[in-house]
C-alpha cells in the first residue's frame, strides 16, 4: 500500500495521537492540583490537628488547643470522605492510558503500517479510534484550567522521540569536562 492510499487513516491515527497528549497533559496537572488539594484540605490539617491535640493532653490549661484539634480532624475526615485524595490517582490513570494510546498511534502512523494490508490499517486504525473513545468516555474529565495549563506546556515543548529513523541513538553518557 502506498502512502497516497493510507494517508486519511494516517491522518486519523495522528488525530488520535495529538488528542491523547493534550488530554492526557491535562490529566497530569490535575493530578498535581488534586495533590495540592490533598495536603491542603487533609495532610497538613490532619497533622496541625495532630500536634494540637498533644499539646492540649500535655496542657490541658490550654483548653482552645482540644477545641481546634477536633475541627481539624473533623474538617480532614470529611474531606478525606468526598474523595478529595481520589483525584489524583484517578488523574495519573488517566493520563498514563492516554499516553500509552498516544504511544500506540503513533508507532503505526510512523511507520508499521508500511507493514499491513489496507485492512490490517484499517482495522488497527479503527480499534485505536475505538479505544480513544471508549477512554474518554469513562475517565474522570479534566478542569479547563488543566487543559489550559496542558496546551500552553504543549506549545513550549516538543513531545517526540529523541531520535529519527535511521539515526544512531543518542548517547547517554558525555566526556567529563576535564577531558576535553
Amino acid at each position: 500500500m502506498t502512502e497516497p492510499e493510507a494517508q486519511h487513516l494516517l491522518e486519523q491515527l495522528r488525530k488520535v495521537s495529538e488528542n491523547s497528549l493534550y488530554s492526557a497533559q491535562a490529566h497530569f496537572f490535575d493530578a498535581k492540583a488534586a495533590e495540592s488539594a490533598r495536603w491542603q484540605y487533609i495532610v497538613i490539617p490532619a497533622l496541625l490537628g495532630a500536634v494540637l491535640a498533644l499539646i492540649a493532653a500535655f496542657r490541658p490549661d490550654i483548653k482552645w488547643a482540644a477545641a481546634v484539634a477536633a475541627f481539624l480532624a473533623a474538617a480532614a475526615g470529611i474531606a478525606s470522605s468526598i474523595g478529595v485524595d481520589k483525584d489524583t490517582a484517578a488523574h495519573n490513570s488517566a493520563g498514563q492510558a492516554l499516553t500509552v494510546l498516544r504511544h500506540e498511534a503513533d508507532r503505526v502512523a510512523s511507520g508499521f503500517w508500511r507493514e499491513m494490508t489496507k485492512a490490517e490499517l484499517y482495522a488497527e486504525t479503527r480499534r485505536i479510534c475505538d479505544k480513544y473513545d471508549q477512554l474518554t468516555a469513562v475517565l474522570i474529565p479534566t478542569s479547563d484550567e488543566g487543559f489550559a495549563k496542558a496546551t500552553e506546556n504543549i506549545k513550549k515543548r516538543t513531545f517526540e522521540y529523541d531520535f529519527k529513523e535511521g539515526a544512531p541513538l543518542p548517547l547517554t553518557a558525555t566526556k567529563d569536562a576535564s577531558e576535553k
